[in-house]
């Protein structure tokens, strides 16, 4: 399940490519009280910059990500303030922007790997936090 909880100029192209794919969903940001359960859901988080971005801004959602244990997909550039702290404590891969779907989905493997789990804390909810995220009104 690939699940996107995203706002911006690319969400209405997001949710228009995967209209026809039972295993994504795009949803809007959820009330704080919901972020830690949220975060916590994730296999894999996924970070995105556009090129240009490098300097001028800072994905604050690593932050919280790097509390959950789960590795981090950043697909930007890679002169990024978001690459250093990913290779700083190691917390997952780095794919540049237009690197292509296999890149992608051989990283997304690689990320799969014991090796990014193993510290991971059990959650068995995860699944049902989804679900709950998903059906919410």
């Amino acid at each position: 399940m690939f699940v996107f909880v995203c706002r911006g100029a690319a969400r209405h192209a997001l949710e228009t490519e995967s209209a026809l794919l039972a295993n994504v969903v795009v949803l809007d940001y959820v009330p704080p009280e919901y972020t830690a359960d949220l975060l916590w859901s994730a296999d894999v988080h996924l970070i995105t910059m556009a090129d240009g971005w490098q300097g001028i801004v800072v994905p604050s959602k690593l932050y919280g990500v790097l509390q959950t244990d789960a590795p981090v997909l950043f697909i930007g550039t890679q002169d990024a303030d978001t690459v250093e702290q990913i290779v700083h404590y190691d917390a997952g891969a780095i794919v540049p922007n237009g690197c292509g779907a296999e890149a992608i989905i051989d990283t997304l493997t690689m990320l799969g790997d014991p090796r990014y789990s193993q510290t991971r804390l059990l959650d068995l909810h995860g699944g049902g936090r989804i679900v709950s995220f998903i059906t919410q009104p």
